[in-house]
């Protein structure tokens, strides 16, 4: 190979998309055991490669390490000259600019790094050279291990460089966060998937996080300018950021019935034509192309089991079609299995599995060509709700644990907010707004997203008597979600109202109250001990910046 990535496992890895990104088509991944790197470098069939785990402190024998490499001990990018080979480590750019732009800084700090291989030794050489006050280093075996780790709970940044979390094995986290009570960040070099389970605990205790999405572009950048003599704008570095985190996004169609979601969905894999424009996957624009050379794949609401093979025959039997080898087939087979966590189901019949079995077989049998698309129809309409959302859980933990295109299809909001990284809501066969969940839910576009998407309550200043409260004067349609909505006992300021409904629903009451022009407006409240009743008169507000204005499309 001219350039490419060698490692012991490289399933994970992004790097022959990220560099064809930066300009270099002919980048190849390739797995070697231990035992034949050696070799391998001694031969030099190569101008240029990167170098992962756990090579990076095996292959400086081999090589004329630069300074910084020297320094760090460990080469992650090797250059072949006219036989010498030369290693340089870009690792350590990397990981500086992931730090820098989350806003996680070093100086004066206690910083804890879980591991002690090549990236852990990069990221102590950072962490010391912008004035840490101490660096510790973790490992399994040494005077600072994780049996001893609650004498550094006082850590400020803890910063993971072990593959604990990382794909397939997605389920792991090297330590607890909650025994460092004092973190300002966390940092983790893993970045598929991207939210490793280290980084969700991060996120929920409201500490800042990386991934290592951003050292992993900035590296590869640096090498590539290494292999090739033509550098790398900070544009193309952006651009290439923005690519490689569309390749692992979850899109949520949400629309009601009848809206052209599934006939989207069929469009995109080729089982309906298009009325006009076209359809581009990766690029490549496969309009014309039948749906078996599209490369994605469809999951079914009804699952589409075939009843009379077994689970195994089932998954398999798209790679029976390609006349694949038996052996590879079991294989693929078995770690499809692992993904939905049903391992030992292989010999087991449709009708001797559950609802949630059925579909995560379903899901199984979808990923087993490892598409780099995948399209989801409603999956989980045939399950009640206890399983339904558990099922979201797991769909959402494959998403990003493959790091492949997931569009689902729902006309559950509910479902949509909490599965997805992008929403698309659809009407009459358009799209009134995308953007992500919180976009959606927190800045609707129109009155009828808003509605659609958390019952927004939506006010039109039609009539004068709304001139004047929580921005109406301005604008002539508001959104005003229903926990923004205030109901005040009469006397207060406000609109004039009368409650005319009240609900309980599990902890939270909602009350809807008629104002004098006729409109209903709805507010939310958590407990079961308000003091308000049908039939009361109140008064209803609304702090201004949480009236959003939307446009009218009702």
């Amino acid at each position: 190979m001219k350039y490419g990535l060698i490692g012991k496992k490289l399933s994970h890895s992004y790097s022959k998309v990220l560099h064809g990104f930066l300009g270099n088509p002919e980048y190849e991944l390739l797995e070697l055991p231990p035992e034949a790197v050696g070799d391998f470098l001694r031969r030099g069939d190569f101008l240029g490669i990167n170098v992962t785990i756990p090579y990076k402190e095996t292959v400086m024998p081999f090589c004329i390490p630069d300074e910084a490499a020297k320094k760090i001990g460990s080469v992650n990018t090797i250059v072949n000259r006219s036989g010498a080979l030369y290693g340089y480590n870009t690792d350590y750019a990397g990981f500086s600019y992931m730090a820098r732009r989350e806003g996680i800084s070093f100086a004066g700090k206690k910083i804890v790094i879980l591991g002690s291989g090549g990236t852990s030794k990069t990221a102590a050489c950072v962490v010391r050279d912008q004035g840490a006050g101490e660096a510790v280093i973790v490992s399994r075996g040494g005077g600072d291990n994780y049996g001893n780790l609650a004498r550094h709970a006082d850590a400020d940044v803890l910063i993971n460089t072990t593959p604990v979390g990382m794909y397939p094995d997605t389920d792991g986290s090297p330590v607890d966060l909650r025994m460092f009570p004092n973190l300002k960040g966390v940092l983790d070099v893993i970045y598929n998937p991207l939210r490793t389970r280290l980084l969700q605990q991060a996120e929920e205790m409201g500490i800042p996080h990386a991934n290592g999405l951003r050292m992993l572009v900035l590296q590869a950048a640096a090498a590539s300018e290494l292999f090739t003599g033509n550098p790398v704008t900070n544009e193309r570095v952006i651009s290439a950021l923005a690519t490689l985190r569309k390749e692992a996004t979850n899109l949520v169609l949400v629309g009601m019935p009848g809206c052209g979601k599934t006939t989207l969905l069929r469009v995109i894999a080729g089982l309906e034509e298009a009325d006009g424009g076209r359809v581009f996957l990766d690029g490549r624009d496969v309009s014309s192309d039948e749906p078996h050379k599209r490369n994605v794949r469809m999951v079914f609401q009804n699952y589409a089991l075939f009843p009379h093979m077994d689970v195994e025959h089932n998954i398999g039997y798209s790679l029976r079609l390609l006349h694949t080898d038996k052996k590879e087939i079991k294989n693929a087979v078995e770690e499809v299995l692992g993904l939905v966590r049903l391992q030992g189901y292989e010999k087991r019949m449709p009708s001797e599995l559950s609802g949630g079995q059925k579909q995560r077989i379903a899901v199984a049998r979808a990923l087993v060509n490892r598409p780099p698309m995948l399209l989801l129809d409603e999956p989980l309409g045939a399950l009640d709700l206890q399983l339904r959302r558990q099922m979201q859980i797991e769909l959402k933990r494959l998403q990003e644990q493959l790091g492949i295109t997931f569009i689902y299809i729902t006309h559950d909001q509910e479902e949509a907010l909490s599965m997805s990284d992008r929403i698309a809501v659809m009407r009459n066969g358009i799209f009134e707004q995308i953007g992500s969940a919180q976009e959606i839910y927190s800045r609707p576009a129109t009155s009828y997203v808003a509605r659609f998407v958390g019952n927004a309550n939506v006010i039109k200043n039609d009539k004068g008597s709304l001139a004047s409260q929580g921005g109406l004067t301005s604008h002539g349609c508001l959104a005003i979600r229903s926990e923004h909505v205030e109901f005040n006992p009469a006397g207060g300021e406000g609109l004039p109202a009368k409650i005319v409904a009240r609900s309980f629903a599990g902890g939270q009451i909602r009350l809807t109250a008629l104002l004098q022009n006729g409109e209903e407006i709805t507010a939310c409240r958590q407990g079961i001990d308000s003091v308000l009743q049908n039939g009361m008169e109140v008064k209803v507000s609304w702090a201004s910046e949480n009236a959003i204005p939307v446009k009218d499309t009702d």
